[in-house]
């Protein structure tokens, strides 16, 4: 009897655990489904959509990272893969690892926007008026408002960066002002800015000659052509850039292709350091000094030819030689270049003011809480001194000026930009600020780059401005101003190749009669009217 009721009794008790766990198990699966449950995991993002907070990798509370897509619209970036022990202290302070997407082609990010098949993150100095839009891109400050109510941006930043519709759906990296400039001693301007830079070791073959100023510069690439046939003596940017570093030199003083005088703003073809630049192109081109070949070659080959001991200068980034000589004294090759000071009293460095490339959160993106978020701490001065220094403590001490003193093995590293990019994973510098940037700079180790730096500060012109007066996307204006970029950026290279000085004017008076039937001087009317309203900005 007691036997009896004892298996009773556990086949009853059975029987409960049993009805337990399936209720258990249904109770579970409806949470699943509902997508209500405060413990799914899941967040409302600004624009109504639902994502998992883990992202695609990764679970909740596993502590596993986020991995979002990026698109870096950069093919000559040095790195491409989100690795190394900067990308990896970045991931261990956010949670998030990027999978990185580099282009191959300039054509790449268009396609992807037309075709919508986005990534996470776009990351881009191009196409504004494509991504700043609520069809491609989320706006920040929405997303701010709901997911980083303590993210704040200086308000000249969120001015410089917000658009028509009242949002900014990106801020610029690389921004600083005029007076964080002037109060900054030992920011120094980033090595992008173009210079001309020629080769030191075949300057001395020819006795050391003066370059001093633009006909210096002529003669001793005449002197080049004559004793080394088989040289280059000079080698330009790539395609539309192609005249940059030398129009500095003549005063160019526009930025994004506009210029003022005396409150009248007009497109850069009618600013006469333009013409006079591209004569000077022109007459080098056809003295044999530049290689009619240079203007097919994309920044990869341009990059490479820079490295071409047939090469004796060049006009592109200011670093450029710094890294070439690293390369160069690793394998043993005596090639070496030095970058020349300002060769005109005209000469000019434009900054626009507001910033280089902008970070998108677009609208495909799985997961826009952490994707915020993660822009905080890129932007907060600790994550733009790790994306831009390294590691406190281990690659950099801050001296008591401000700025990093590096360590031994990893200044000497710096000093070869692209293999130190590549081994700390140096390059995403998302929120990178320009005086951020311009302090790892200062190296009292290289006294001529210095010198040149504090040249480049001293001729630089701030004017955000001109860039604010644009016009914004989606107007005829706009549409003119798109036009004219792309109609300089096809015959530029023409002009240039001009066989004669008599096709030269034909080919520069030709460009500019198709500018006026596209509507430039309307466009020059428009920019001055609308430059009125954008000056009271920035009235001292």
């Amino acid at each position: 009897m007691v036997r009896g009721f004892s298996r009773s009794k556990r086949a009853f008790s059975l029987l409960l655990v049993v009805i337990l766990m399936v209720v258990i198990a249904l109770s579970a699966c409806s949470s699943s489904n509902s997508g209500t449950d405060a413990g799914s995991g899941k967040t409302t993002d600004a624009g109504g959509n639902t994502s998992s907070a883990s992202g695609e990798k990764g679970k909740e509370g596993d502590g596993s990272p986020v991995e979002l897509t990026m698109f870096v619209d950069f093919p000559w970036l040095a790195v491409d893969q989100f690795e190394g022990p900067i990308p990896e202290e970045i991931t261990k302070k956010t949670g998030v690892k990027l999978k990185i997407i580099k282009a191959s082609t300039a054509e790449q990010l268009q396609v992807l926007i037309g075709s919508g098949d986005l990534p996470d993150i776009i990351y881009s100095d191009r196409l504004p008026d494509r991504l700043a839009t609520p069809e491609v891109s989320y706006a920040w400050d929405e997303l701010i408002a709901q997911y980083a109510p303590d993210f704040k941006i200086d308000a000249i930043e969120i001015a410089n960066n917000t658009v028509a519709d009242g949002h900014f759906y990106t801020i610029r990296n690389n921004f600083a002002t005029e007076e964080q400039w002037k109060n900054n001693k030992y920011a120094m301007p980033g090595g992008g800015i173009r210079s001309i830079s020629v080769r030191e070791d075949i300057l001395e073959k020819l006795g050391n000659p003066p370059i001093d100023t633009l006909d210096d510069f002529e003669q001793v690439l005449g002197m080049v052509k004559k004793q080394f046939p088989d040289m280059i003596p000079h080698l330009l940017s790539e395609g539309g850039t192609s005249h940059l570093a030398l129009a500095q030199e003549f005063g160019l003083d526009a930025g994004s292709n506009i210029y003022e005088r005396d409150g009248k703003v007009e497109y850069f073809l009618s600013h006469p350091a333009l013409l006079d630049t591209l004569k000077y192109m022109n007459k080098l081109l056809r003295s044999g000094y530049i290689d009619p070949e240079n203007f097919a070659y994309s920044s990869n080959k341009v990059i490479e030819m820079q490295k071409n001991p047939k090469v004796f200068s060049f006009g592109r980034s200011t670093l450029d030689p710094y890294m070439i000589n690293e390369q160069m004294k690793k394998s043993g090759q005596e090639m070496k270049y030095k970058t020349l000071h300002a060769l005109s009293d005209k000469a000019v460095v434009m900054d626009g003011g507001i910033g280089w490339a902008g970070t998108y959160i677009t609208k495909k993106n799985k997961n826009p809480e952490k994707s915020i978020q993660f822009l905080q701490f890129m932007k907060s001065e600790e994550g733009q001194r790790l994306s831009t220094w390294g590691i406190e403590g281990t690659h950099w001490t801050l001296a008591p000026e401000g700025y990093p003193i590096l360590n031994k093995e990893y200044a000497e590293e710096h000093k070869d930009t692209e293999n130190w990019m590549r081994k700390y994973g140096i390059g995403w510098f998302l929120g990178m600020s320009a005086i951020t940037d311009g302090l790892i700079n200062y190296d009292p180790g290289r006294p001529e780059l210095m010198e040149r730096f504090q040249e480049i500060k001293k001729i630089t012109k701030y004017r955000p401005d001109l860039y604010l007066t644009l016009p914004p996307a989606d107007t005829e204006e706009r549409t003119i101003y798109n036009k004219l970029n792309e109609l300089f950026t096809n015959e530029n290279p023409k002009i240039i190749l001009s066989s004669s000085e008599e096709e030269f004017t034909k080919a520069f008076n030709d460009l500019l009669s198709r500018a006026e039937s596209i509507g430039m001087s309307k466009l020059n009317q428009w920019l001055t009217e609308n430059y009125k309203e954008i000056a009271k900005k920035y009235k001292k």
